[in-house]
């Protein structure tokens, strides 16, 4: 199996690995979400547009004694 389709397995489901990299014992995963609409944080309703896209540093566990930090780009 390759490292690539073992990363996907990591991730949720709703997210595509685009790239990784390692700076200083860290190693970066770079995702994109893939759902269709987002759900309005006030009325709680699916919105399909978009207003913009956002970054999102989410720090994970640990991997082999290396820091795991999962980059998501997400609509807004």
């Amino acid at each position: 199996m390759s490292e690539k389709s073992i990363t996907q397995h990591l991730l949720l489901p709703e997210l595509i690995l685009v790239k990784e990299t390692i700076k200083l014992k860290t190693k970066f995963f770079y995702c994109q979400k893939t759902s269709p609409f987002e759900v309005c944080p006030k009325c709680a309703t699916k919105c399909s547009t978009i207003y913009d896209h956002v970054n999102v540093k989410i720090k994970d566990a640990p991997i082999r004694n290396k820091g795991a930090i999962l980059v998501i780009r997400k609509r807004r």
